[in-house]
């Protein structure tokens, strides 16, 4: 997904690509705010990403989750300067990404669990 949104937030130009997953029609975007999509705080940190990579002229990538139709799939976004006062954002779905660094953290957390009850536990015992 690309997207050009400018420094105030607006989303100004989608360029046609392939259709993902997660697609939502550019009349539904093009000048709406991110505010219409992402929650207050997460407003204030784009704003903030979108306002280092306009003084720095330099890329920086984001992750970041958006409720699209009743899920919230992350993305992986690669943002960089457009101009004075715009960035252009290529966009990718990451969310499988997310489900196995989810499932890999609760076995690493099951494994040091396991191994912290087994050092607490006698390792022989005597009968007599």
């Amino acid at each position: 997904m690309v997207l050009v949104i400018n420094r105030d937030g607006v989303y100004t130009r989608i360029p046609p690509t392939r259709p993902g997953k997660y697609y939502i029609s550019p009349e539904k975007v093009i000048g709406k705010h991110l505010q219409d999509f992402f929650p207050h705080e997460r407003v204030k940190q784009i704003l903030e990403v979108m306002e280092k990579v306009l003084t720095t002229k330099q890329t920086l990538n984001i992750e970041y989750p958006i409720l699209i139709d009743e899920q919230t799939p992350w993305f992986e976004a690669s943002i960089s300067p457009m101009g004075e006062d715009a960035t252009l954002w290529v966009a990718r779905d990451i969310s499988e990404r997310k489900r196995v660094e989810a499932k890999l953290q609760l076995l690493i957390a099951a494994l040091e669990a396991a191994a912290n009850h087994h050092h607490h536990r006698p390792l022989w015992a005597n009968s007599s």
